[in-house]
Formats: C-alpha cells, structure tokens, sequence
C-alpha cells in the first residue's frame, strides 16, 4: 500500500494495478473524512470483476490513435 499525502489530503493505492484503496480529505471542521468508492474485499480471495478502483496503465499514452476499446 502507498500513501500520497498533500494539504490535509491523502490517497492510498495498492500495489495491484493501482488500486484506490482510499481517499480521505478534510471535512469543514478539519477531520479527515473517507469518500473513495472502493469494492469491498472478496471471501475467496479473488479479483473484484468490476475493476472499480483500478487505474488503466501500463497502457495510458500508448495506444496508437489515442483510442482503445475497453470491456
């Protein structure tokens, strides 16, 4: 798991494509406050078949023409 942390923000990704484990920014009172929609982990261990979360590199900036069909 990383961390990036800037102004009272923070964003945590895991090492599996990317994915966005959390994201905690400050509410008006100055408390951290979780608003990430990440997929809950699944029982058997398994890939969430949803992909929510996941960034879309290595192939970003790489595909010619600039289009790629997705799914």
């Amino acid at each position: 798991m990383y961390a990036i942390r800037s102004k009272g923000i923070r964003v945590c990704l895991t090492e599996e494509g990317a994915s966005i484990a959390d994201v905690q920014v400050p509410d008006r009172n100055g408390r951290p406050t979780h608003v990430a929609l990440s997929p809950l982990p699944r029982e058997d261990g398994s890939p969430d078949p949803s992909l929510a979360g996941r960034t879309i590199a290595p192939c970003c900036g790489r595909v010619r023409g600039g289009e790629a069909r997705i799914g």
